[in-house]
């Protein structure tokens, strides 16, 4: 018998014992009674309907988890790239001031202070250079989380595909 057939014949039950009002189509309804038809209403739920609940509940917790681990990594490798590049700042800024304590050391002669002046530049130049590699290697690390995490969410995705098709087969049956 069909959920819809059953509550029907359930609810024509109930108002057939039921005390009609003398005015409008209103009923006096037994409390016992109305708990007698939600007893019924239980007892005839199909149990394919109480797995879909539990495979649903299942799939927001995966969610929930899921969107928690995405949040997680993508804190981390935020503070990661922000420490990389703190570390890289601090570096140039000290190899900067090595440059410039060594060139004020060799200002007293002309020849050691071109030489210390082209030593600054190439020790600035190759900071610089150092610094965007540092700054690739940051970039292609966030990519790579990125990446990783776009795997994570399509898995999951897929995850979620999955589950509804075995909600939507459940409940076919």
């Amino acid at each position: 018998m069909e959920l819809e057939q059953i509550l029907e014949d359930e609810r024509d039950n109930l108002l057939a014992r039921a005390s009609r009002l003398w005015f409008g189509d209103s009923y006096i309804l037994n409390d016992t009674r109305i708990d007698e038809f939600i007893y019924n209403i239980k007892a005839n739920f199909p149990e394919s309907i109480r797995e879909a609940q539990k495979i649903m509940a299942e799939r927001q917790r995966i969610l929930e988890n899921a969107e928690q681990e995405a949040t997680d990594i993508v804190s981390k490798a935020n503070a990661d790239a922000k420490n990389m590049m703190e570390y890289a700042k601090r570096d140039a800024e000290t190899m900067l001031e090595h440059a410039k304590e060594k060139h004020a050391r060799l200002v007293d002669e002309h020849n050691i202070m071109i030489q210390a002046q082209e030593r600054a530049n190439e020790i600035v130049a190759q900071s610089k250079i150092e610094a965007e590699k540092f700054a690739e290697q940051v970039n292609a690390y966030a990519d790579s989380i990125f990446n990783y995490l776009n795997g994570s969410v399509s898995h999951l995705s897929e995850s979620i595909k999955n589950n509804q098709a075995q909600l939507e087969q459940a409940l076919r049956r």
